[in-house]
């Protein structure tokens, strides 16, 4: 069982964050989101990108409920707190699920929002935007997942967030169509991406 601690600005790979959920591959994340087949599932993730020493960020959340995929992100400055924007973008995605009236599931690779909330830690950074964090979570459950390890929806939360923090993409989309289907329509904003890197003199991350 947690403890109450001091929550930690820690990087996600340190052990502390390597929670009893913490997903690291597709099939364990599809043993949680089979009992939500009826409900939305979002993705968080906020992105960096540095194009000729410009250097620019962003969140992004990714939503399917089995039948639609909706897409919403915000470009920020680039002196911004990379921790303050994945607890932005959970809060966003908290926000989301509330509005559709549902308790839904959040996935999040990021082991200081993901840690924070399971492990009751007592947060002292971001005071209004934890304060809504707890507000908005109500019953969702929150899944710690694996950074990079081919998650689909992460996977998508990761691209998109990318896409908005380098400009490739400057307003919210809504697609009618299952998450496998989004994946395959994603390709040409990944490919956009990749131009980029190739072109300029660009380094994004997430």
């Amino acid at each position: 069982m947690c403890r109450k601690y001091n929550s930690p600005l820690n990087d996600d790979n340190d052990p502390i964050n390597y929670l009893p959920d913490r997903c690291v591959n597709q099939s364990e994340v599809d043993r949680i989101t089979k009992d939500f087949v009826d409900d939305w599932i979002v993705a968080s993730d906020a992105a960096e990108a540095n194009i000729n020493n410009h250097t620019s960020k962003g969140w992004g959340i990714v939503a399917t409920n089995g039948t639609q995929v909706k897409i919403q992100s915000k470009k920020v400055h680039g002196n911004t707190s990379t921790q303050k924007l994945e607890l932005e973008a959970a809060v966003k995605g908290l926000e989301f699920l509330r509005a559709n009236l549902k308790k839904g599931l959040l996935l999040s690779d990021n082991g200081f929002v993901c840690s924070s909330s399971q492990c009751n830690y007592v947060v002292t950074a971001f005071p209004n935007l934890w304060s809504s964090f707890q507000e908005k979570r109500g019953e969702t459950r929150i899944i710690h997942v694996s950074a990079h390890s081919k998650i689909v929806l992460n996977v998508m939360v990761d691209l998109f967030g990318k896409c908005y923090a380098a400009g490739i993409v400057d307003k919210d989309m809504e697609w009618p169509c299952d998450l496998n289907t989004a994946v395959t329509r994603s390709q040409e904003f990944k490919e956009l991406l990749n131009k980029l890197l190739k072109d300029d003199a660009a380094d994004i991350k997430s």
